[in-house]
């Protein structure tokens, strides 16, 4: 099967990226690249995880003349909001943590919300991949460094 020009550019977007990762001393560990906007990350719990998204929509500009990258925790299934609600009222301390602003993504009626940051990015200009690629590990190894402790101890408290 044939890739459209943005399958083209994702998947050799994923494989650099996967390629620069494994270059790097971190905990971060790049999964199989794909032909789509994003890469998953196991962050050690069911229903949470982590995200390295290259999307050639920009979402801030509402236009597909700039693309962005993020990087981003997870939460999807049944408890995804009200563990988010429980992480938001710790939203100062966690974004110290992280040491920069994050955007809260928790739309209503879904079962899932992400925790992410984000840049413009021009996708289609490979000589910039590799300081994209260390801009979003950065930003991956505080998020997991950030989350991954919390993702373990979370516990729910008991209906009132």
């Amino acid at each position: 099967m044939e890739l459209t020009d943005a399958k083209e550019i994702q998947l050799s977007f994923w494989t650099s990226f996967r390629d620069f990762v494994a270059r790097q001393h971190t905990p971060i560990r790049a999964t199989t690249p794909l032909p789509r906007h994003w890469m998953n990350l196991a962050i050690g719990r069911s229903g949470f995880g982590l995200a390295a998204v290259a999307s050639l929509w920009d979402s801030v500009a509402e236009s597909y003349e700039t693309n962005e990258v993020r990087a981003e925790c997870t939460l999807t299934g049944a408890q995804a909001k009200a563990h988010v609600t429980l992480w938001e009222a710790d939203k100062a301390a966690i974004e110290a943590e992280v040491d920069q602003p994050l955007i809260w993504h928790n739309p209503p009626d879904t079962h899932s919300a992400r925790i992410y940051v984000r840049r413009a990015a021009d996708l289609r200009d490979r000589n910039s991949w590799p300081e994209w690629h260390a801009w979003r590990l950065k930003r991956l190894e505080a998020l997991r460094s950030t989350f991954a402790k919390r993702v373990k101890t979370l516990v729910l408290p008991m209906p009132g």
